[in-house]
């Protein structure tokens, strides 16, 4: 942590795993990341479609499910900035 910060960074990490690697099924994605996010929480998915076949089809219905909470998406840096 201390390299990170004398470079000018700021380290952070995620408090969400989607459970999205290997998984198939788009419905768990949401479920888990329905079920555990928390005001200010950083969910990790994965990009690459071999790895993570279903995360792109969860994402939709994760995006409405969040909103219908009361959640506003946002970037990290703006998260980091409040």
């Amino acid at each position: 942590m201390l390299l990170t910060k004398s470079l000018g960074l700021t380290t952070v990490h995620w408090d969400v795993i989607s459970g999205d690697a290997g998984q198939r099924d788009p419905g768990v994605i949401m479920r888990t990341v329905l079920t555990e996010a928390r005001d200010g929480s950083i969910v990790v998915m994965h990009s690459h479609g071999g790895e993570a076949p279903a995360t792109a089809l969860a994402l939709p219905a994760i995006f409405a499910g969040l909103k219908a909470k009361g959640f506003t998406l946002v970037t990290v840096e703006h998260l980091l900035s409040h």
